[in-house]
């Protein structure tokens, strides 16, 4: 397929597991598909994925690959590795989609399946180490990590609540043996968990100066006053946001802290013929959720295409 020859069933936007999976469910239901992948995917700096029955403790680039071998076999679904810039619905209800280069494309529905762009907190050396040493979940990383004796929580952004941090302390504390929560120059924050009774946490109030790789895997946290200290592995979770550009072109309403609304369980917007799936469009950030979110976006695109006349 070329651009402008041809008006494909649906337009997937992104290409990591949520659009795959909705491409599967579609291709199921005998429907073409574009998936438009740029290919940055969030979790590509990682080595393995875990909480993934079948394929725990692998690479996820890999299980990308091994969908989108799936997926080109069946000669319905078509990849094209642009960035879309634009996308827009005309007055015979079809979409059209520009990429990157330039070129037009055509479809009866879109899937938006945009992933989130992550903020990391001005300090140097956390984006080097974002993915390797410094991780957002527990449930996925810290099996690996336990017996260690100091890691720690940075309580900013969207964990700079006393309860929230907490709750990643007391997470972080199953594999550890000390859990300093970071406060990073908050004295109200350090105030309120000081207040708390945390077994085997301490709160530390210093300004974080630098992060950076030392021996044996660790972390090494240099402050703006006192000694540094070594961690095992450290705890944040990045302020993640949608890029709204797509969904507003297209009229779809976003919530905050969440993205781009839906109405489960087959994931339509507020617009139309657009349905979204994935981190997009869930606070529970995850493979399996951005799987499932997929399959039943497809499910729902899929009953609103009537068949063919060869059908």
């Amino acid at each position: 397929m070329k651009p402008e020859s041809d008006i494909t069933d649906v337009i997937i936007i992104g290409g990591s597991h949520s659009g795959l999976s909705g491409a599967l469910t579609l291709y199921r239901a005998r429907h073409t598909c574009l998936i438009f992948d740029a290919g940055t995917p969030r979790n590509g700096i990682a080595d393995h994925v875990h909480m993934m029955p079948g394929w725990d403790g692998k690479d996820p680039n890999e299980l990308r690959e091994v969908c989108r071998n799936e997926l080109q076999a069946m000669g319905l679904v078509q990849f094209v590795p642009l960035r879309v810039v634009s996308a827009t619905k005309g007055p015979d209800g079809l979409f059209e989609v520009v990429d990157s280069e330039g070129g037009h494309w055509k479809g009866r529905k879109i899937l938006l399946a945009l992933g989130v762009l992550e903020t990391f907190p001005d300090i140097e050396g956390f984006a080097e180490n974002y993915g390797k040493s410094i991780y957002h979940c527990m449930f996925c990383f810290g099996y690996e990590k336990r017996g260690s004796s100091m890691a720690a929580v940075l309580a900013q952004g969207p964990i700079s609540d006393a309860t929230i941090a907490g709750i990643f302390a007391i997470d972080t504390k199953k594999f550890v043996k000390l859990v300093k929560i970071y406060t990073n120059g908050n004295p109200a924050l350090a105030t309120a968990l000081s207040e708390k009774t945390l077994k085997g946490v301490e709160v530390d109030n210093r300004k974080l100066k630098k992060i950076y790789k030392v021996e044996n895997d660790e972390l090494g946290v240099e402050f703006d006053e006192g000694p540094r200290d070594t961690l095992a592995f450290m705890v944040h979770s990045p302020e993640m946001d949608v890029d709204r550009t797509l969904p507003d072109q297209l009229g779809c309403e976003c919530v905050p802290k969440t993205g781009i609304k839906i109405n489960p369980p087959f994931n339509s917007t507020t617009a139309p013929g657009v349905f979204a799936a994935g981190d997009c469009c869930s606070s529970l950030r995850s493979v399996l959720t951005g799987m499932s979110m997929g399959s039943c976006a497809g499910v729902g695109i899929a009953r609103e295409i009537p068949p063919k006349d060869d059908e």
